[in-house]
């Protein structure tokens, strides 16, 4: 899980908010205006994206709740 969380937020993520990044920011050399529909289905790929890791973290954390738990029951 910590794996494809890893690849995910690599792969995925991370270059979804780089390009927001780059299609938000000033640039005074910049020729051609951004389109609003190319600013809009970036933000579309950064909340996927976004939501994926999400759920991916929500697994992380029930599995890491039932190893919690087994342990406890292991111990008492």
């Amino acid at each position: 899980m910590c794996r494809e969380i890893t690849e995910h937020l690599n792969t995925d993520y991370v270059p979804a908010v780089k390009e927001v990044s780059r299609l938000l920011r000033p640039h005074k050399h910049r020729q051609v205006e951004i389109a609003d529909k190319t600013v809009a289905n970036a933000i579309v790929r950064l909340e996927k994206a976004e939501t994926y890791a999400t759920d991916l973290l929500n697994q992380l954390e029930e599995i890491l709740n039932a190893v919690h738990s087994h342990a406890e029951r292991e111990v008492t």
